[in-house]
C-alpha cells in the first residue's frame, strides 16, 4: 500500500529523521516548514497524509489545520498532529483527523500512519464513485448529518458512565447481529486478543466494515496497540487521557465516519437504478466500463499496476436447463455475495451480463491479483450453494481470467480483451481454473 506523506516540522533534524524512517517503510515522503503554505505544499506533492510535528508552535498547528478545513481540495489529505496534550487539543479543535503524543513507539507510529493512509485511499475511491455518478448526471440530494449518533460500547460500566458524561451520543451495549451503530467503542488491557478478534470480525463484514472503531487501552503494550491499528481500529486511546481530548478524538472519529456514510449513501441512492444490476445489486456494465477507464487513466498517471479479473460460472446453462431460471438467478445472486465478501471496499465488482462478472483491483501487484483470484475460485468451488426453500445444495465452480500490469498507451478495453483471452484459456484447460496474463 503506497502512500504520499508530507512532513511539516520546523526542526530540521527531526524532519529529516522522520523522512528517512517513513521512506524505509516504502512511503513517498516530502518535507515542509510551518512557514510554508501547507495546503499548497500538500496539493503540489499530492499528499495522502500531512504530519504536523511537535516542533511547530501550537498556533502554527492550528492555522495549518484550519487552512485544510477551508481549502478548495475536494478530498483533503488526512492530518496527523504529533505533540503534547495542549497541542493535540488545539489541533483537534481545528479539525485534525488524528493525534499522537510526542513520544510514541516507532511500531505504533508506523501502524497509525498506515491506518490513516489506508482510510484516505478508501475515501478517495468512494469519492471517485461519486464523481462517476455525477458524470452520469445522477445527483441526489445530500444525505443529512447524524443528529445524535448511537455508540455501541463493550467494556466496564465506569467507562461507559464516563462516555455518557461526554454527551456525544447514545452509548448502548454492543451486541451481535445487525449494525445499528454509528460508532463502536471497545476496551483492551494487557492482552488485547479478544478486542483484536472483534475488530477483525467487524472489518470482514459487509455491514460492519465502515463503522468507525475507537479502542480505549489500559496497560496495552505498544506492539499490541500497533496491531489494533493494522486490524482496522480508527483510533487507539489510553484510558488515562483527559475528558477534553477523549471527547475531541471521539468527535473526530464520528465526523470521519459520518462523511464516509453520507458519501456512500448519496452514491448508492443516486446510482441504484441507473448503474446497478437489479438481480445482484452489483454495478452493471455501463458503470463498470466507465469506471474502468478512469482506473486505467489513474494507473497511467501514477505508474502503478492494476488488475482486471473476468469470472464466469462453469456450465451455468446446465443449471438453468435442469432447475429453471429462478434457481439460476439465486445462484447468480449468491455468487455476487461471495465476491463482495472476499474483496476490499476499494475494489470494483460488476455483473457484465449473464453469468459473467468483472472485478478490478486498483494498485494490485502480480502476487496480490493471483492470490485474490485463487481465493475466489476456491471459495466458490469448495462451498456448495444452499437453496433451503427448494431443498437444493448445488456444487458450482467458476473460471477466472486475470489481466495484470500497466499499459502505457493501453485502454481499459484492451485490458478487458486480455482478461477475456485468459478466461477462455481457463475454460480450455478444464474449467475451475485461474489464468493470469501480463499486459505489456
Amino acid at each position: 500500500m503506497a502512500g504520499r506523506i508530507l512532513v511539516v516540522d520546523d526542526v530540521s533534524t527531526r524532519r529529516i529523521t522522520r523522512q528517512g524512517f517513513l521512506s524505509e517503510a516504502f512511503f513517498e515522503v516530502g518535507c515542509a516548514e510551518s512557514t510554508d503554505d501547507p495546503v499548497a505544499a500538500a496539493r503540489e506533492f499530492g499528499a495522502d497524509l500531512v504530519i504536523l510535528d511537535a516542533g511547530m508552535p501550537p498556533e502554527a498547528v492550528k492555522t495549518a489545520c484550519l487552512a485544510f478545513q477551508g481549502s478548495p481540495l475536494p478530498n483533503a489529505p488526512a492530518r496527523l498532529v504529533i505533540g503534547p496534550e495542549a497541542t493535540r487539543i488545539t489541533a483537534l479543535e481545528a479539525g485534525a483527523d488524528a493525534v499522537l503524543p510526542t513520544e510514541v513507539p516507532e511500531a505504533e507510529f508506523l501502524s497509525r500512519v498506515r491506518n490513516l493512509v489506508r482510510s484516505k485511499h478508501v475515501l478517495d475511491e468512494i469519492y471517485r464513485h461519486r464523481q462517476t455518478a455525477e458524470r452520469f448526471g445522477l445527483n441526489d440530494a445530500p444525505v443529512a448529518f447524524l443528529a445524535r449518533p448511537t455508540l455501541g460500547f463493550l467494556g466496564p460500566e465506569p467507562l461507559r458512565d464516563q462516555l455518557d458524561a461526554l454527551r456525544l451520543g447514545e452509548v448502548v451495549p454492543l451486541v451481535k447481529g445487525d449494525a445499528p451503530y454509528d460508532g463502536m467503542i471497545l476496551t483492551a488491557g494487557a492482552d488485547p486478543g479478544a478486542t483484536a478478534r472483534q475488530i477483525a470480525s467487524a472489518r470482514s463484514s459487509q455491514d460492519w466494515r465502515h463503522i468507525p472503531v475507537l479502542v480505549m487501552t489500559d496497560g496495552t503494550p505498544a506492539k499490541a496497540r500497533a496491531m489494533l491499528y493494522d486490524l482496522g481500529a480508527n483510533d487507539v486511546v489510553d484510558q488515562r487521557v483527559g475528558d477534553v481530548e477523549l471527547g475531541l478524538r471521539l468527535t473526530a472519529l464520528l465526523r470521519q465516519g459520518d462523511e464516509i456514510r453520507r458519501v456512500r449513501q448519496t452514491v448508492e441512492s443516486s446510482m441504484k437504478q441507473a448503474v446497478r444490476d437489479p438481480l445482484t445489486g452489483l454495478h452493471n456494465r455501463r458503470y463498470a466500463i466507465h469506471h474502468l477507464e478512469e482506473l486505467a487513466q489513474r494507473a497511467r498517471d501514477s505508474g502503478k499496476t492494476y488488475a482486471v479479473l473476468l469470472a464466469d460460472l462453469d456450465r451455468f446453462k446446465l443449471v438453468n436447463d435442469r432447475y429453471g431460471h429462478a434457481v439460476g438467478d439465486a445462484i447468480l445472486s449468491g455468487f455476487a455475495d461471495r465476491l463482495r465478501e472476499n474483496l476490499r471496499g476499494v475494489d470494483l465488482v460488476a455483473r457484465l451480463g449473464g453469468d459473467e462478472f468483472l472485478i478490478a483491483l486498483p494498485n494490485a501487484s502480480d502476487a496480490e491479483a493471483a492470490i485474490v483470484a485463487e481465493r475466489l475460485r476456491h471459495d466458490i468451488s469448495a462451498t456448495p450453494f444452499i437453496l433451503e426453500d427448494r431443498g437444493l445444495s448445488l456444487n458450482i465452480a467458476a473460471s477466472f481470467g486475470v489481466a495484470i500490469g500497466l499499459m502505457p498507451d493501453g485502454t481499459a478495453h484492451q485490458m478487458l480483451e486480455i482478461a477475456d483471452g485468459a478466461l477462455y484459456q481457463s475454460k480450455a484447460e478444464g474449467r475451475n481454473h485461474v489464468t493470469l496474463v501480463h499486459a505489456a
